[in-house]
């Protein structure tokens, strides 16, 4: 839980509540996967991670019940599709019950058979990620011809999921796709479109950084006569990275430097470690680390921000 010494900090120097804490929470409950897609670490014939693996029930337990007093989001799923995991409904219904968190949930939609996991009375947020409306592009990306599958996972949801569950879709942009984005928008104007320009090369990693500035004349889209940017564009954010108000637990409860990055680079275990001291020496360590030294994706003004708060 949160510390009372840690709040008022917070109040009285009006600090990012990433500074102090997590804003959300992603456990690496499994990396298995059905897709093999070009920007992600978790591919179907391996894990970036190395060893496959699933996280046990009392890490799980353990994990949430730290944060029973805390509102944070809860992402299940770090490395992994989640309808593979028959243990999802479980998952979610403890993070539920246990802590005040509103939990999120990424899916890429393909396994139209598992959808009713969806339905998970504790979700408030799915985000299905769908990086081409075209079926060839698709399969490209994703490693599969799956489009239509994940098509029919979208149509089924916006029916049967509750109000007051936000549906969105995750739109990844890549050298592969990034000349359909305007049709892209039109397609699915009917959602909320989270669009990452993050990765403009072959893989998460690997990749170079897209330069907003020089994307920006692809992303304008005209909404009542203003000029507004799909989300992650402006990339405002009082942060040094997309990932740093992320706290990232692996399979076997480590304490990760970044939810992109693998389990080795951590911080100790959930067992050995307490979380959120875990969570000031990360803050302390900044992002001059064998880690986040290899990573292409940092804000271009992360060093300010560290000089800051660090």
């Amino acid at each position: 839980m949160y510390r009372i010494k840690d709040r008022i900090i917070n109040k009285l120097f009006n600090l990012p509540k990433w500074v102090l804490h997590p804003t959300c929470l992603q456990i690496d409950t499994h990396n298995y996967c059905n897709l093999s897609c070009i920007h992600c670490n978790v591919k179907q014939d391996g894990s970036f991670n190395l060893e496959r693996g699933s996280i046990k029930n009392e890490t799980y337990i353990k994990l949430i019940d730290y944060f029973k007093n805390s509102k944070i989001n809860v992402a299940n799923f770090m490395n992994g599709e989640p309808l593979l995991e028959p243990r999802l409904n479980y998952f979610n219904n403890l993070a539920g019950r246990i802590s005040k968190s509103k939990i999120i949930l990424d899916s890429n939609g393909t396994l139209y058979e598992e959808r009713y996991k969806l339905l998970n009375e504790y979700i408030k947020v799915i985000r299905i990620t769908i990086n081409s409306y075209n079926a060839d592009t698709y399969e490209l990306i994703h490693g599969k011809d799956l489009l239509y599958e994940a098509l029919r996972t979208l149509s089924w949801l916006k029916v049967n999921i509750n109000n007051d569950v936000e549906l969105s879709i995750n739109h990844i942009v890549n050298k592969y796709n990034v000349h359909e984005l305007e049709q892209f928008l039109k397609v699915f104007r009917g959602y909320n479109i989270n669009v990452f320009p993050v990765h403009y090369g072959d893989s998460q990693i690997d990749s170079i950084k897209s330069k907003t500035d020089k994307l920006k004349e692809l992303f304008r889209v005209l909404k009542n006569g203003n000029i507004v940017y799909p989300n992650r564009i402006k990339m405002m954010y009082d942060e040094p990275c997309q990932c740093f108000n992320i706290l990232g637990i692996g399979q076997k409860g480590e304490i990760i430097q970044c939810v992109d990055f693998p389990s080795k680079y951590n911080y100790g275990t959930i067992y050995d470690t307490d979380i959120l001291d875990a969570w000031k020496e990360r803050l302390k360590n900044g992002m001059d680390n064998e880690c986040c030294n290899t990573c292409s994706i940092k804000f271009d003004n992360w060093k300010n921000v560290m000089g800051k708060y660090a």
